[in-house]
């Protein structure tokens, strides 16, 4: 029911590569990006009606009326946003959901693939995001202005059967989309470059972690439609957020 939707050229794409790479004799790499869970949200309507908006839970954040808030993050709330209706956002995230299934089914179909070319065990497979989806937290949608944690906090889900120390662990440290390819550098065998970013999360999948792993993450936003300047510092306890065009702000 999702062959009509742009991510299942990509999916379909993943596939044949997939295929192609794995008949071959050297290691092989395979990125597959798709552009959901994304607006314009346009998805078929078998998961658009999937879930029921009555079933779902508002954000806990919600009714954040964003009063003690930088006026840039009210305005976002007022203008585009807060014409919702409760039952309305419930809609709007029973739709997401469904998109997100869609997206699921479509990333089964090439996790069957590598399966069926008897490499499944052997192959590191990392599921990730670029940003998040505010998805009615404080009454916001997509991302933007508004340093809140539904906007940094992406996925991170590795599976890799013979490499992985235990299964099912959950691992609690700062990682960066940066950690990347030095990752992939060090399981390749490769040697890094001196002054690259990131550090390889080679040791953190193989159940340890270095003394010395960041215990801070740095963050900035120099605008989307418009300019800003945002910095954003974050610790396991603190939160800064540095607002150029209004007052800063301090989270525990």
């Amino acid at each position: 029911g999702y062959e009509g939707v742009h991510d299942y050229t990509v999916a379909q794409s993943a596939i044949q590569g997939l295929q192609d790479l794995a008949r071959g004799d050297k290691p092989w790499m395979l990125y597959c990006g798709f552009v959901g869970p994304h607006d314009p949200f346009i998805i078929p309507e078998r998961f658009a009606t999937m879930y029921d908006p009555a079933d779902i839970e508002l954000p806990a954040s919600f009714e954040d009326t964003l009063e003690d808030k930088p006026r840039i993050y009210q305005r976002m709330r007022q203008m585009y946003w807060g014409q919702l209706t409760p039952d309305e956002v419930r809609q709007s995230l029973a739709h997401y959901w469904g998109y997100c299934t869609m997206l699921d089914a479509m990333l089964g179909e090439v996790l069957d693939a590598l399966e069926a070319t008897g490499q499944m065990d052997d192959t590191v497979v990392i599921f990730t995001s670029d940003h998040g989806e505010y998805c009615g937290a404080h009454g916001l949608y997509c991302k933007g202005v508004p340093a809140f944690r539904e906007g940094y906090n992406i996925p991170l889900a590795v599976r890799w059967p013979n490499g992985l120390e235990g299964s099912g662990r959950e691992v609690d440290a700062f990682t960066c989309q940066s950690d990347m390819a030095q990752t992939f550098r060090e399981l390749a065998g490769c040697e890094v470059p001196s002054g690259m970013p990131g550090r390889s999360l080679v040791p953190l999948l193989s159940g340890s972690r270095p003394e010395d792993w960041r215990d801070e993450m740095h963050f900035e936003l120099n605008g989307v439609e418009l300019y800003y300047s945002q910095r954003v510092c974050l610790t396991d306890k603190w939160k800064y957020v540095y607002n150029g065009f209004d007052f800063d702000e301090l989270y525990d």
